[in-house]
This record gives C-alpha cells, structure tokens and sequence, in this order.
C-alpha cells in the first residue's frame, strides 16, 4: 500500500495466521483503535474459526516499511517465519515480542529485524528477535541506547536503558535485498483485448 489511509475501529492493525503473505507499508497515514493489542501479528492461533491446525498454523511474512510512521507491538511465534525490514526513513514505537500461546510444541521459526540507515526502532519494553542486522538507531522513548545481548550471554551493544533486546545474532550492517518495494499500477497493467 503506497500512501492514502489505514485505519482500524478496534484491535490490532494487521494480523497473518495460517497462510503466506508480503505486506508493504509506503508513506500510509494510519489511525490505530484505542484498544490496538499490536501493529503486526505473525503467530498461530486456537482453530477457532477453521483456521488450519493448532501448533501448525503459523505464518510466513514478508513486511516491508518505506517511509513509514509505525506505532504498536510486532508479535511472532516459533511457528512462523517474519522478516522484518525498517527502510527509507521508517520509525517503529514498540516491542517485538516472542508469543508462544499458540506454537504448541513450537518449530523452527524465526523473526529477523532489519533496519536500514536513517531509521529508528525505538523500543518500549523488553523484545526478542532471532536476529538484527542494522545501520540505524535503536533508542528507548528517553532516547536512551537499548542494550542488545545474544542468546549465548553475548554483549553486543551496551545500552543505559531499562530495556534489553535479545537475539541470536547482531550485525551493524544490514542487507535489505529481501525487502520488497511498491510498484506502480502501470507495472501490472495489460494490453485491452479487442473484444471481451
């Protein structure tokens, strides 16, 4: 979605579950319900609407931000994929949170966060990735640097905020090749047929 407006009456901004999805935020001028739980959901749920099997219903999710305001918790669970990519002058205000509610026996999954120069994560309480790769800043609301630690006991980055981000591995370069970018109608427009 390239500019115009998102908004929700109650709950969370955007939830995936059970299925496979590339969500791409552009310069979108969001209005979140009083209530907003979290801006993105990534995680299995309780089959209560039919929605694959519980423990295996997970989510494969590519989501890009470009230039974009973000505000609200990322959840994700062992049982879904989530690359994360904070592009083009994007801030997010929240924590990414490792919810096991519905991973059953939990997987293999991951939640890899990227974030490009000129970017801000800033963090609002404790968060676990499986991996960061970044260029921008990672700052608490105080502007306090977060620190971030390995699962391993590994200080990467030593911070004076209150709050810790934990992760399997950290670099300070970041790889944005797997990011997606929003094309233009005209990339997917046709030729008219004669007739019908």
């Amino acid at each position: 979605m390239t500019g115009g407006k998102l908004s929700t009456g109650n709950g969370g901004l955007l939830y995936t579950t059970n299925t496979e999805c590339t969500l791409t935020l552009d310069s979108v001028d969001i209005t979140y319900a009083p209530d907003s739980e979290f801006f993105l959901r990534c995680t299995g749920n309780n089959n209560q609407r039919g929605w694959g099997q519980t423990g295996n219903n997970g989510s494969d999710c590519l989501f890009t931000a470009i230039n974009q305001e973000m505000q609200g918790d990322v959840v994700w669970d062992s049982i879904s994929d989530l690359d994360f990519y904070i592009t083009d002058n994007s801030i997010l205000t929240g924590a990414i949170v490792d919810d096991e509610t519905y991973a059953g026996n939990g997987g293999d999954g991951y939640c890899n966060v990227y974030l490009a120069e000129g970017c801000t994560w800033t963090v609002t309480g404790d968060s676990t990735v499986s991996s960061i790769e970044s260029e921008g800043s990672i700052v608490d609301v105080d502007g306090k640097t977060i620190s971030i630690v390995g699962t391993d006991g590994t200080t990467y980055v030593e911070g004076d905020s209150e709050y810790t981000i934990t992760t399997g591995s950290y670099s300070d370069s970041v790889d944005l090749t797997g990011a997606t970018s929003e094309g233009s109608w005209s990339d997917y427009s046709v030729e008219k047929p004669d007739t019908l």
